[in-house]
């Protein structure tokens, strides 16, 4: 029996991948068909980072991947929640319900480029390999190593990768996972 103990690793990074917000749209539940529109929107916005803020001329504050303001907003999405990036994206959703894509500011101003987006796959770092064991590498390990690297994105999130994978014992190994990039 092959025994995988897994870890996330929490990298500081609070950029997201394109990917990621992509999967963050369509689960808010927008518009097929404006999809990669908005994942255009959030790059313009924040450059995907989840904790950005920008404070306006008028004193109000924008938050969070979509740039919510804050004054407008924030008695319909708390600005407490606008830096978790899946509270913001629903957010998002519940102001193109009511105003559409001409909410955004960086859609007013890139709409050309936004209306046909092209999504970036999100990409995996080269898996560092440590073996512990120092014995030939076998089919079983290489099985292990493919079930972990699934299991980093169903576990966690579909932006997430093996990025360390270790042989500790005979049929044991351990998985680190992060964020794609």
């Amino acid at each position: 029996m092959i025994e995988i103990i897994l870890k996330a690793a929490l990298l500081s990074s609070s950029i997201l991948s394109e990917a990621a917000v992509l999967q963050h749209v369509r689960d808010a539940g927008f518009p097929r068909k404006v999809e990669k529109t908005m994942v255009c929107i959030a790059v313009y916005e924040s450059e995907l980072n989840y904790t950005a803020t920008n404070t306006n001329s008028n004193g109000s504050i924008d938050y969070g991947l979509f740039q919510i303001n804050g004054g407008w907003w924030g008695k319909h999405c708390p600005i407490d929640t606008l830096f978790d990036p899946i509270a913001n994206t629903k957010c998002a959703k519940f102001i193109y319900d009511r105003q559409g894509l001409g909410a955004w500011v960086a859609y007013k101003k890139h709409w050309d480029i936004c209306n046909d987006y092209l999504v970036k796959a999100a990409k995996c770092p080269t898996v560092v390999i440590v073996d512990s064991l120092h014995t030939p590498w076998r089919k079983i390990d290489e099985d292990a190593k493919w079930k972990a690297t699934k299991t980093c994105r169903e576990v966690y999130a579909p932006n997430m990768c093996l990025v360390e994978f270790r042989r500790i014992a005979a049929y044991t190994y351990q998985a680190i996972c992060g964020r794609a990039r």
